[in-house]
């Protein structure tokens, strides 16, 4: 599956996970919205989605700011999807919590301080991926001062939540360690 592919799921499934907290009128935006993602019409998507974002709907939110990072309907403009995803992550929105600390640490908005406040607001949520890359930041002195045993400790927490990376980190900076 393609990055691509994969938001593109991420968007489905997050306007299907949405539903349950929705009234009936936003329920059929969003089925209108994952529609129109289904058929590869983001411009009609990002409309409801904007519709939805501008009554403060954070899982709206971050679906534009996928839209602008990902150049879905509209000209990539990762500035407009740091928009869209700080609205989002101000309402404790994990997975823009989470897309910001990437953004920051994988992009030419590069600010590892932004990128390590962001992904440890993600982590208290209890997101493992976003616990892994801040291990990866102490394995390597990005943002933080270099310390082993916090990123072993990191990444051992990743680990319990299932983070894809984390035993290969595990590995790596026990490697380190004993160097």
């Amino acid at each position: 599956m393609s990055f691509k592919e994969y938001l593109l799921a991420f968007i489905v499934i997050a306007t299907v996970g949405g539903f349950k907290y929705l009234d009936y009128l936003e329920e059929d935006l969003y089925s209108d919205a994952q529609n129109y993602v289904k058929q590869k019409n983001y411009v009609k998507a990002l409309n409801i989605f904007k519709e939805l974002a501008e009554s403060g709907d954070e899982i709206a939110q971050h679906n534009i700011g996928l839209f602008y990072f990902n150049g879905l309907g509209v000209e990539k403009d990762t500035a407009k999807s740091i928009y869209w995803f700080e609205l989002a992550a101000h309402s404790n929105h994990s997975p823009s919590q989470y897309n910001l600390g990437k953004i920051y640490s994988a992009t030419s908005f590069l600010n590892y301080e932004k990128s390590f406040y962001w992904y440890s607001l993600a982590a208290e949520s209890g997101d493992g991926e976003a616990l892994n890359n801040i291990g990866v930041m102490y394995s390597n002195g990005l943002g933080v001062e270099k310390d082993l045993n916090k990123a072993l400790t990191f990444f051992l927490k990743a680990k319990g939540l299932s983070s894809q990376e984390a035993d290969n980190n595990i590995s790596a900076v026990k490697e380190k360690m004993l160097n």
